[in-house]
């Protein structure tokens, strides 16, 4: 059913993005992307559930993680920047080949940097991503509005939100839990920091 609802939007928008009735045009818009992020919200229920199963296995496949990293990127901001005057930066090493499940890894990527869109109003957005002698690094910080240091921890926990993002970012609790079960799926680790104030940093280190 979502995915019916997501594509007949899309379809709509696309019909009469050049219609002179202007609210019907920003109406269908709101619609499309409101499918959009909840068929997301969804397939990230999914993804948990299979994550968390005892005979779950990954599908590695050799991955320029690299170049996933960039297409995420463009991907996330078109859909998700909605006219925000943010600035983004990338230290991305070109090439890092990675044996890993590709899908996992693009889960990880989205929900990071739309956690990092939807926190920040203004400001920049810094991503880094490395291979540091066969051990991958990477690291996205915000200037939003920071996580309380008693939830640094707690934020990965399945549908759990931080104190601060339960009401002006509508943190559904589901995203990060995705993102630590794919990184220790992979035998990595993922963490955050914050001055619980300014800014947010979420990193993760796998081989």
């Amino acid at each position: 059913p979502v995915t019916g609802i997501t594509s007949m939007a899309q379809a709509l928008v696309a019909i009469y993005k050049n219609s002179p009735d202007k609210e019907l045009v920003n109406s269908l818009n709101i619609i499309a992307k409101s499918s959009e992020r909840f068929e997301s919200y969804t397939n990230s229920i999914l993804d948990l559930s299979k994550l968390s199963s005892v005979n779950f296995e990954l599908k590695r496949t050799t991955v320029n993680l690299s170049n996933l990293l960039y297409d995420r990127l463009e991907s996330c901001v078109k859909m998700y920047l909605d006219g925000k005057n943010l600035e983004f930066t990338t230290e991305i090493d070109p090439n890092i080949m990675v044996n890993c499940d590709k899908h996992y890894m693009r889960v990880v990527f989205d929900n990071l940097i739309i956690n990092a869109i939807n926190y920040s109003q203004k400001g920049s957005i810094k991503i880094r991503l490395k291979n540091l002698g066969g051990k991958i690094e990477f690291e996205i910080k915000d200037q939003g509005i920071g996580i309380e240091k008693k939830d640094l921890f707690d934020i990965f926990e399945a549908f759990t939100v931080g104190t601060k993002t339960r009401t002006p970012a509508s943190g559904r609790g589901v995203g990060l839990a995705v993102c630590k079960k794919s990184i220790e799926a992979h035998g990595g680790k993922i963490w955050a920091e914050s001055d619980g104030a300014t800014y947010a940093i979420f990193k993760f280190e796998m081989n």
